[in-house]
């Protein structure tokens, strides 16, 4: 299998050549959390909770591991559909970004990413830089995605240099996830075009602030009295407001 991975950064080319030859053995089916994998035949699952499971190379050759973190967004009435959790979820995931300056992102799609040729994926390839070097630069590559009454996490982690040489067989491993496309009795709240009023009110005279999901988060008064505010995130991410 060969592929050439080119990442494009403030306008250079970084062109990566790739050869792998790797089994698949492995067809893993997790109904309850609503996807299938394959993995080559020296990997194995780790169960970290109910939600989130985590996949390793038991030889010792790949460093990085493959994640898959679920969110059950069901009893949150602020996304009309599965895409448009992936979109704000997404967009908070670039926030992020942007706002740690030991980060940063050399690739990212909105447009052609899919999982199972079905569900609409995006995708974003980060750096993650160690400012004392006593952990390493690391690097991420991420997919989310929705079905259902479902958000997903799908991403790879791991060292730098281990990511970037490897970035195929990642990749592979991730492109093999099917999730479930449905979930059985749903029915998505359609939200009035009334509570989608655009104010162009300056801040003092708003009543509220809202969060990328449209969730409130203060007072108008109260925060623009204050300096940065910083959402957390599952999994240690965070969204920063100035």
């Amino acid at each position: 299998m060969n592929r050439l991975c080119r990442i494009i950064v403030e306008g250079i080319f970084f062109v990566l050549p790739f050869s792998t030859v790797v089994t698949f053995a492995r067809t893993i089916t997790d109904e309850q959390l609503g996807y299938s994998i394959t993995i080559p035949d020296t990997w194995v699952r780790e169960t970290v909770d109910a939600n989130h499971h985590r996949f390793v190379d038991t030889s010792g050759s790949y460093e990085s591991i493959v994640v898959i973190d679920r969110y059950d967004f069901s009893t949150a009435a602020i996304y009309e559909s599965p895409v448009e959790w992936t979109r704000a979820n997404f967009i908070a995931y670039m926030f992020s970004i942007d706002a740690d300056p030991l980060c940063a992102m050399l690739f990212y799609d909105t447009v052609t990413a899919v999982v199972n040729d079905t569900i609409r994926a995006m995708d974003a390839y980060t750096y993650y830089y160690d400012i004392d070097s006593t952990v390493g630069d690391w690097a991420e590559y991420i997919r989310f995605a929705a079905a259902g009454t479902h958000g997903f996490e799908l991403y790879a982690i791991g060292p730098q240099n281990d990511l970037d040489s490897n970035i195929e067989h990642y990749l592979t491993i991730i492109e093999s996830i099917t999730l479930q496309t449905a979930d059985i009795g749903v029915i998505w709240p359609r939200r009035s075009a009334k509570s989608r009023t655009l104010y162009n009110a300056a801040i003092s005279e708003r009543q509220y602030i809202c969060n990328l999901r449209g969730q409130r988060i203060g007072k108008a008064n109260a925060l623009s009295q204050c300096g940065s505010q910083i959402i957390c995130r599952p999994r240690g991410r965070f969204l920063m407001l100035k």
